[in-house]
């Protein structure tokens, strides 16, 4: 039975499908990608709601009834989209954004002392250099 295994293209869950099985004819089509009518209708709501066609409350009203214990297995732009309709902050994303902020601002900080130190050494050392006297050109020679 292991070649019936189908994984569920939003929450990942492994089950069995075939769609050109006999003992499969009684099952719906979406079962082909979809472990359950509960994950073939979110998907289409987040579709929805991705594509600027609902808001986040009319995503929320229309999975208030629907199984979404798996949505921390929700991947891509799927996954993105329920945390962010449903206020959900991913604490190792945030973290990285702040490091890269306190590193770009470390950057930025050192560019810019760079920047001044290099621009007092360049004039300090132009400031010592010493230019060759004019010599009178002598034609002939």
């Amino acid at each position: 039975m292991a070649r019936y295994d189908r994984s569920c293209i939003l929450c990942g869950k492994v089950y069995e499908y075939c769609n050109s099985c006999s003992a499969f004819q009684d099952k719906p089509v979406w079962m082909f990608s979809y472990c359950s009518e509960d994950c073939k209708d979110i998907t289409s709501l987040l579709t929805d709601y991705i594509f600027n066609k609902i808001s986040k409350e009319e995503v929320k009203q229309g999975i208030e009834d629907k199984d979404t214990s798996r949505h921390m297995q929700y991947k891509g732009s799927y996954g993105k989209a329920y945390k962010e309709i449903m206020g959900i902050v991913d604490f190792e994303e945030k973290e990285i954004k702040e490091e890269k902020e306190i590193i770009k601002e470390d950057v930025i900080k050192d560019m810019a002392n760079d920047t001044v130190s290099q621009f007092k050494s360049n004039l300090q050392a132009e400031s010592k250099k010493v230019y060759p006297k004019a010599v009178a050109h002598k034609h002939g020679k």
